[in-house]
């Protein structure tokens, strides 16, 4: 179990550096949509008070 959390935490610490914009716990983000997995489009803003957590993956 130790060895996944590292793993979890080593690729988001990679991601926050790829993509140069990285933001702490509890930051507020802009609001953004993008599609969902079916492909209908999902707002930041369509979960307000809510924690979110964020997968990005490729598909094609």
């Amino acid at each position: 179990m130790t060895k996944f959390i590292f793993t979890l935490a080593l690729i988001c610490l990679l991601a926050a550096v790829s993509f140069g914009q990285a933001y702490l716990v509890g930051e507020t983000v802009n609001d953004f949509t993008l599609p969902d997995a079916q492909g209908s489009m999902v707002s930041l803003s369509d979960f307000p008070d809510q924690i979110i957590f964020l997968v990005f993956w490729e598909t094609g």
